[in-house]
């Protein structure tokens, strides 16, 4: 455990930097639980490092929307991803 986030499941998140020729892919089912799970778009300046990325779920669309997003201190807004 290199990196000392453990996973929802007690499982340690190992680093890895991705370098383009790994074929090497993040699972996502492993970030829940080190990224904290939204139900609400987020809004407001986070306080730490950690808050500034959040994982986003709704399950009442149709399909449901996952997203990463991530706040960014120089434009102080939040950018996403939509997730599959």
């Amino acid at each position: 455990m290199e990196n000392g986030i453990i996973n929802s499941n007690n499982k340690p998140v190992e680093k890895h930097i991705h370098n383009g020729t790994d074929n090497l892919q993040v699972n996502l089912s492993d970030l829940f639980g080190a990224i904290e799970t939204v139900t609400v778009i987020p809004t407001g300046e986070p306080t730490d490092f950690y808050g500034q990325f959040k994982i986003y779920i709704d399950d009442l669309a149709s399909p449901t929307t996952k997203r990463l997003y991530m706040y960014s201190d120089k434009a102080q807004i939040w950018n996403h991803i939509n997730l599959t």
